[in-house]
């Protein structure tokens, strides 16, 4: 399996920021040396810190009954040809057409097109999921938390990644049970959502429809209350891949895609990188997101999300824009749905606060964690029309087929990545379908200023001198990175 190759890696930016100081009005590629310092390469770090966070936020607004499942119907305008039989997707902008949210990812259209095959699998690398989600159809997974006090189920690692709530109290705080610093919280749910995008159940007369929704889910759950252990994060991941994991059963579902909605902030150890590079080298797409800390990666950067061979997701809202909350920087690839508070992306949850209830319930959740899946399920597709496409090539489709960013100076100047994702539109291009809109992305090199790319519901056809000059430039160096 080749090396990931796209022009936005850290050699890359080292490059350009050899050249003249023309580029500063594209982006701070300088700025890499100013990195916090933060953990880098010692094993003990990874096993002695609790820095792995979840990347998205769950609102107190939810729905479970049946009869709740069609009462905000009208919240969204779209046609109802395009749309699954699933009672709350009226309420998924985020899977719309692009000309009727800007910013959503167009998957019911790619649905039309073509499905998902359950031969595909995705790995929730996260909090767990409630395996007994109306919705959601699971792998026996694993649950990689290391200690029963994160854990909150009694025990260690074992084989089941069912999420037990991550729920904190200021008794536990008092008592000492939790961590130093560890704020009262309700249970998230996080994992649970994070399958619902990826890939809830479809055309099944329930709930919502996911992102991809014939995949099969692999539970992997590496956070609990107050977050995780990185070394739990390398396990999940090596274990995702189909690798040995010391003390643990091989996998015998490798993940061709595996999620990773947490995160931590500082530099990529090299444990970390090396469980990466192994996962991709076995045939895992690595899909992480950017965080929630509205930071330069290139400056602030957070990990897994700055590491090597990963397709780093920043959010963007309804209409199209960088979320105020994403990362943004040159090591961002794509953005994706990640909504806002007035404008969440509803999913898969659970309706209790602290241990989960029995029902089956659907919550509004933001953040770059669900920007993240989108990508997931957006590569899951892809790799359903063709299973046999590499790394490189889902990269590819991904990047070419995304929709050009351009409203604000940040996304001007590379910090949003190539652009939004398109899901219908790489669904065409892998099928050889014939794009008729003008906000197709043309392959990196082949744009020109006659060659128009804008992004739908923009004011300008053309694409800007600066982005030009930027593209240019990464096609010189990118040759010689990819070369290396």
């Amino acid at each position: 399996m080749s090396t990931l190759c796209y022009p936005n890696r850290s050699i890359l930016l080292k490059r350009l920021a050899l050249i003249p100081a023309t580029l500063a009005m594209l982006h701070a590629v300088n700025s890499l040396a100013a990195a916090a310092p933060t953990p880098t390469s010692a094993d003990s770090t990874d096993y002695t810190t609790l820095p792995v966070q979840r990347m998205g936020t769950r609102l107190h607004q939810r729905t479970s009954a049946p009869s709740q499942k069609t009462a905000t119907k009208a919240r969204y305008v779209t046609s109802l040809a395009t749309l699954p039989n699933d009672p709350l997707a009226a309420q998924q902008w985020n899977f719309m057409s692009a000309t009727t949210y800007t910013g959503a990812a167009d998957n019911f259209n790619a649905h039309i097109h073509n499905g998902s095959s359950s031969e595909v699998i995705v790995a929730v690398v996260d909090s767990g999921v409630i395996l007994t989600h109306e919705d959601l159809r699971t792998l026996p997974g694993y649950d990689f938390v290391s200690t029963a006090e994160i854990g909150n189920d009694g025990d260690g690692r074992d084989a089941d990644p069912s999420d037990p709530g991550d729920w904190v109290t200021q008794d536990d705080q008092q008592s000492g049970t939790v961590s130093a610093g560890c704020e009262t919280s309700d249970s998230s749910w996080h994992g649970t959502a994070i399958a619902g995008i990826i890939g809830a159940a479809s055309f099944n007369d329930t709930g919502i429809a996911g992102g991809a929704p014939r995949v099969s889910l692999l539970p992997v759950r590496i956070t609990g209350r107050c977050g995780g252990f990185i070394h739990d994060m390398i396990d999940g991941i090596r274990w995702s891949a189909g690798l040995p994991v010391a003390g643990v059963p091989v996998n015998p579902y490798p993940a061709r895609v595996i999620n990773l909605s947490v995160g931590f902030a500082g530099d990529c150890s090299k444990a970390l990188q090396s469980a990466i590079n192994d996962a991709t080298e076995a045939g895992s797409l690595i899909v992480a997101a950017a965080t929630n800390s509205a930071v330069d990666l290139d400056t602030t950067p957070y990990s897994p999300a700055t590491c090597e061979n990963v397709l780093s997701i920043a959010a963007n809202t309804r209409e199209g824009t960088l979320a105020d909350y994403s990362a943004y920087g040159s090591e961002v690839f794509l953005t994706a749905p990640g909504g806002t508070r007035s404008d969440a992306i509803i999913t898969t949850e659970n309706g209790s606060n602290s241990a989960p209830a029995p029902e089956s319930s659907y919550g509004y959740h933001y953040g770059t964690s669900l920007a993240a899946a989108h990508v997931s399920a957006g590569a899951a597709t892809l790799l359903s029309i063709d299973s046999g496409l590499s790394n490189t090539e889902l990269s590819n489709l991904l990047q070419n087929s995304s929709v050009v960013m351009s409203e604000s100076s940040i996304c001007r100047a590379g910090g949003c990545g190539f652009g939004r994702l398109n899901v219908n539109r790489a669904v065409r291009i892998l099928t050889d379908e014939q794009l008729t809109d003008d906000s197709a992305r043309p392959p990196v090199g082949a744009a020109s200023a006659s060659s128009p790319e804008t992004e739908s519901n923009s004011g300008s056809g053309l694409i800007q001198l600066p982005d030009l000059f930027f593209y240019l430039i990464t096609l010189i160096s990118l040759r010689k990175f990819c070369n290396n």
